[in-house]
């Protein structure tokens, strides 16, 4: 678990150092406190799902596109797993399905 937690944390800081936002100016503009982000930021913490949301549309991200590929990152519980690809299955079949009523 702690793997999953520095990748994720290496993914927001590395998004956030890309776009030249200090962690304090990304704190504020999320509404979190510099110490949360510094915490996420190190795999010390574990993110709410509102915090998942909030950091990711502070990105410029998804949630979806912030966690892609993390379970191969550490060890999930296999449940976990299975449900992180049935998720990742539905999302390809419903960008998919928007694709095809565009192309119509």
């Amino acid at each position: 678990m702690q793997e999953i937690l520095e990748t994720l944390g290496q993914r927001m800081r590395g998004w956030r150092e890309k776009q030249g936002i200090s962690q304090e100016d990304f704190a504020e503009s999320c509404g979190l406190h510099r110490t949360a982000v510094g915490l996420l930021e190190r795999g010390k913490s574990i993110p709410r799902l509102d915090t998942l949301l909030v950091v990711a549309h502070g990105l410029g991200v998804t949630v979806s596109r912030l966690l892609l590929g993390i379970e191969h990152c550490g060890r999930l519980p296999s449940k976990a797993a299975d449900l992180m690809q049935r998720a990742r299955s539905s999302e390809i079949r419903t960008q998919r399905k928007r694709r095809e009523r565009y192309d119509e």
